[in-house]
């Protein structure tokens, strides 16, 4: 194949521009910054000038030619020049002047360097050459970072479109997961392999399991029916690409037991460790020029973008519940959904934070205005005490003065007064002689009666304001004594048997109270075991039991081998046309 030339231009923002000089000629060996021509453009100026009337300065445009040197890119050889001196050449135009044929193109590259001669594609210069932008196509299964060029790819592409045709083949891309198998991590699959008196046992037939290298996990792998029988069928008609949303290691795993021998895939396989991305597909990651002899199967439409070359089959679910274990849509929306659990977490946090802050600002406030009430409150006890204090000197002194007053009276009431007791006692002595002594005695009794009792009120009074607060600890602590005793008794009336009640014949509401309470309890109890056993019962019929009658793989074979049929019987058409028209076009 014909290397490509690497054809070198003039700026755009230069044109439209005339060639002076060109300084280089056919076949000569060139260097990178080497001057390859001379070429003159023309480019508006400001210029300004002073008005001879106003004196003012004034600005105008006007055209200022320039010479520029055209530098090569690149090193290599010349091999072609495109131009002339005095050419011009115009803006319009997406000309190159010269070609130069490079000794690397560099179309292949794996991760910044060059795959054929081993430069660094990363490093750039003043010229503004970006080598790494020339292979940037991934086109390769198995070499993650690998990426070639248009024309490096166009012509690979070519190269298997000659071979398949060769062959009579078309390409097909087949899915992993739920597509030719159904994998899961459920230990509870071992039990069903090792224990023969399992229900499931019988179809774990085609169950494989396998252990990868960058994890302890243990995956078991359950083929679909006919997939061996379909693999061997349709490798004649088709040339097998697998093409997974799982790691390399798990499908080179699943390769390993469903091809063993590396007769159908062989190294054709590509995971999301190459394919750059997780979540979609596309035809043009493995075919990027020509998708026209490509056919895809999948159990999913969406992550191809419903392309014309997919062809959706029934997901195959066997493992009842798993689905596709190397769904990343699962994945990031759990990585989701523990994001918004912890953004809830924190506004929570956040919230309780500002509700005890509130908390304690109204608790604040409360302990301020009750410090500020006690203030008033003891100004105003102290207002009163001043104002009480006043008012008894007022009345201290009226008192004084009626004191006065009343002592004069008196003084006059006494001297008559005098006059008459003295008369009076003479009297009464006469009476006090004639009364008996039992009288008296009496009389001295009653009195000391009633001092007596006076004395024991004020003591009552007087106890009674001091144990005001221990009678009311008292009363509660009594009302808590009973409450614990008949709490106790009832405990231990519930702790007796029916029997031991039954011996205490003066207990016979409590007898009829516990026998009810027996028989309700062993009825509630049976009721509880029957609803268990019911419910045993409808676990154990519920309880989803594998079943391996998928019929997809043979009609999925008839409609492959008919779009292999139609496709080729196209071809021969065209093919016959063109040898009909070539054959009219020959002289005779």
């Amino acid at each position: 194949m014909q290397q490509e030339l690497y054809l070198i231009k003039i700026p755009k923002e230069h044109l439209p521009a005339t060639i002076c000089n060109i300084l280089v000629e056919h076949g000569d060996k060139i260097e990178k910054t080497q001057s390859l021509l001379r070429y003159e453009y023309v480019k508006k100026t400001k210029k300004e000038n002073i008005d001879p009337e106003t004196k003012e300065q004034i600005q105008h445009m006007i055209d200022t030619p320039f010479i520029e040197e055209l530098k090569s890119p690149t090193e290599g050889e010349i091999e072609q020049i495109f131009v002339r001196e005095g050419e011009l050449i115009f803006d319009t135009d997406d000309k190159a002047v010269i070609g130069v044929k490079e000794p690397c193109v560099h179309s292949i590259q794996i991760r910044g360097l060059c795959a054929l001669c081993g430069n660094d594609m990363m490093k750039t210069d003043f010229t503004g050459v970006d080598y790494s932008q020339r292979a940037t196509i991934s086109m390769a299964h198995n070499v993650a970072g690998l990426t070639v060029s248009l024309n490096e790819a166009e012509r690979l592409e070519k190269e298997t479109a000659d071979r398949l045709l060769k062959s009579r083949k078309l390409s097909l891309i087949v899915d992993l997961d739920q597509t030719l198998i159904h994998a899961t991590i459920d230990q509870m699959v071992e039990e069903w392999i090792n224990d023969e008196n399992n229900i499931n046992h019988p179809t774990t037939k085609d169950i494989h399991k396998f252990v990868l290298s960058d994890s302890p996990t243990v995956y078991y792998i359950k083929l679909r029916p006919g997939l061996k029988e379909f693999l061997k069928d349709v490798s004649e008609f088709y040339e097998p690409h697998i093409y997974t949303m799982g790691t390399r290691n798990y499908a080179s795993s699943v390769a390993e037991i469903i091809d063993p021998n590396h007769t159908i895939f062989n190294e054709r396989i590509l995971s999301r460790d190459e394919s750059g991305n997780i979540t979609r597909k596309n035809i043009r990651r493995l075919f990027p020029c020509d998708d026209s002899m490509v056919v895809a199967i999948d159990d999913r439409a969406d992550v191809w973008g419903w392309s014309p070359n997919l062809i959706k089959v029934h997901p195959y679910d066997f493992f009842v519940g798993i689905g596709d274990i190397n769904d990343t849509r699962s994945a990031r929306f759990d990585e989701k959904m523990s994001k918004e659990k912890t953004s809830n977490k924190k506004t929570s946090n956040e919230k309780v934070s500002e509700k005890t802050f509130d908390e304690k600002t109204s608790d604040e406030k409360a302990s301020d205005e009750k410090a500020s009430d006690e203030k008033t409150s003891d100004e105003k006890t102290s207002d009163e005490k001043t104002s009480d204090e006043k008012t008894s000197d007022e009345k201290t002194s009226d008192e004084k003065t009626s004191d006065e007053k009343m002592s004069d009276e008196k003084m006059s009431d006494e001297k008559t007064s005098d006059e008459k007791t003295s008369d009076e006692k003479s009297s009464n002595e006469k009476t006090s002689d004639e009364k008996t002594p039992d009288e008296k005695t009496s009389n001295e009794e009653t009195s000391d009666e009633k001092t007596s009792d006076e004395k024991t009120s004020d003591e009552k009074t007087s106890d009674e304001k001091t144990s005001k607060e221990p009678l009311k600890q008292k009363v509660e602590n009594t009302s808590n004594n009973t409450l614990t005793t008949t709490m106790q008794k009832s405990l231990q009336n519930s702790k007796r048997t029916y029997e031991e009640i039954s011996e205490d014949s003066a207990n016979s509401d409590e007898k009829i109270f516990k026998k009810q309470q027996i028989e309700h309890d062993e009825n509630i109890s049976k009721q509880t075991r029957d609803h268990q056993l019911k419910s045993n019962q409808i676990i154990e019929s519920v309880k989803p039991v594998p079943v391996d009658n998928d019929t997809e793989l043979p009609n999925l074979l008839k409609a492959l081998k008919t779009i292999h049929k139609r496709y080729y019987e196209e071809y021969d058409r065209m093919q016959n046309d063109l040898q009909t028209n070539v054959k009219s076009r020959m002289p005779d």
